[in-house]
């Protein structure tokens, strides 16, 4: 059973948090502690690479969102080659893409449901009213998916690919 983005989870019968397993709540609390320890080691990153562009950093405590910012706004220079520049800013809007993900999982509780397959709920109080709450349902794939791209990115950041390298006889013009 799929649940449309508009549909209302709890508009059909469900089995709830408290009707969870402990083996259940306990591999969702894991999902969700990868995904924070992953965010985490990105994070890491885009502040590494911001001193290693020699950019001035976001201020000391800046939110993701302001660290992502001053990341894409990276220039070439003697030390950082265009196509370098071109890759950390790819690298930084696939992040900015994630960003909302990862503030509902942060700023909320987690809440369990089956909806055809277990899910977590979550729901920002930032961005939602108690008339029209909007909660975010995340599968354990897809808590896994959000995991592997956030350490991709990290990775992707701190070992940026190998110049190209010239083929042998290049040089030499034969």
């Amino acid at each position: 059973m799929s649940v449309e983005p508009h549909a209302s989870v709890f508009s059909q019968p469900t089995r709830t948090s408290i009707d969870v397993d402990k083996k259940v709540r306990g591999s969702f609390i894991l999902l969700r502690h990868d995904i924070l320890e992953a965010f985490a080691t990105l994070e890491q990153s885009i502040r590494l690479a911001v001193e290693q562009t020699g950019m001035t950093p976001a201020s000391e405590g800046a939110a993701l969102g302001q660290q992502l910012e001053a990341l894409g706004k990276v220039k070439p220079s003697p030390k950082l080659s265009k196509a370098r520049c071109a890759a950390i800013v790819k690298i930084v809007e696939q992040a900015k893409a994630l960003v909302p993900v990862r503030n509902d999982i942060v700023h909320s509780h987690q809440h369990l449901a089956d909806v055809g397959e277990f899910a977590a709920i979550y729901r920002n109080t930032a961005g939602s009213t108690n008339c029209y709450p909007i909660a975010r349902i995340l599968t354990a794939a897809q808590h896994e998916a959000l995991k592997a791209t956030a350490i991709q990115l990290a990775k992707e950041l701190a070992n940026p690919p190998s110049p190209p390298q010239p083929s042998p006889g290049a040089a030499s013009g034969l």
